[in-house]
């Protein structure tokens, strides 16, 4: 059975105000919203000790992939990064929203994965958006407080810094906050088109973790403010038609690539959560 689309029937604009600038970046002299960082992201080899604003947190020295399938796991999200490293050398790439089609389909523990490997392997500082407001889940993987995050930030009075929450040194959350049912006005606001130009501009790479496309109309709306898409489909499991309307909502040029997930390795087994290397590019 198909399941219905609020993203196929429903599409948004951008407001001319919320439009982000050309690639995505903000102008030169517009002052940061990560202040507390920007400018320094090649001057230094770790993010500033503190800031008001940021909530400081012990370094982790856990990943989310399962330590019994972590060899094989790790190999393939440091392919993946790889091949997210090359595509900025090439295209410019550094705000990548990470989708699927349908829940359960294992986005968040891509995108989880994916940063730390970014960040690790790769020393590449990155900042992770929970953008899913109305099921966040960054916040439970990474074991932080949920309390305030970007739906707070969007609702602020005031323009108000980022309150993000520094993992590692090279690692950066921004939960999603409060849970609702209607970020809308929020994500289309000019303050979350700001947001992710600040982001662009201070980090070496940004993963935005959003609903599914063929569910919701969120992604659609952030694909227009991200440098590119990941599609993450679940291996036998995902309906073809259903892939094929999420693609159409996204915009196929969008997308930079596809994470096949719960794929079975040649030898038989999984993937520890069944992580297993798609394609990356056209």
């Amino acid at each position: 059975m198909s399941m219905p689309s609020v993203a196929e029937s429903v599409r948004y604009r951008l407001p001319e105000d919320a439009q982000p600038h050309a690639g995505g970046r903000a102008p030169a002299d517009a002052p940061s919203r990560f202040d507390a960082w920007a400018g320094r992201r090649r001057e230094s080899s770790h993010f500033p000790s503190q800031h008001a604003t940021f909530t400081r947190t012990e370094s982790a020295s856990w990943s989310p992939v399962p330590a019994g399938e972590r060899n094989v796991a790790v190999e393939q999200y440091r392919r993946l990064a790889a091949a997210l490293i090359q595509a900025q050398v090439e295209r410019g790439v550094r705000v990548i929203m990470v989708t699927s089609s349908v829940a359960q389909e294992g986005k968040s523990l891509t995108v989880a994965n994916l940063a730390v490997t970014l960040a690790r392997s790769y020393q590449r500082r990155t900042l992770v958006i929970d953008a899913d407001s109305r099921a966040p889940s960054l916040h439970a993987i990474f074991r932080v407080s949920n309390a305030y995050g970007l739906t707070d930030y969007l609702r602020a009075a005031e323009d108000v810094q980022v309150p993000a929450i520094q993992l590692q040194d090279a690692l950066t959350l921004l939960p999603a906050g409060r849970p609702t049912m209607d970020p809308m006005g929020g994500l289309t606001s000019a303050r979350m088109a700001r947001l992710i130009a600040d982001a662009a501009e201070t980090f070496d790479f940004t993963l935005i973790d959003t609903p599914p496309a063929a569910q919701v109309p969120d992604a659609g709306i952030l694909a227009q403010l991200a440098d590119a898409t990941l599609l993450v489909v679940g291996a036998a499991s995902t309906p073809h038609a259903v892939i094929k309307r999420a693609v159409a909502v996204l915009g196929k040029e969008r997308i930079l690539g596809t994470v096949l997930n719960r794929a079975e390795r040649a030898g038989g087994g999984r993937y520890g959560y069944g992580y297993g290397y798609g394609h990356v590019g056209q």
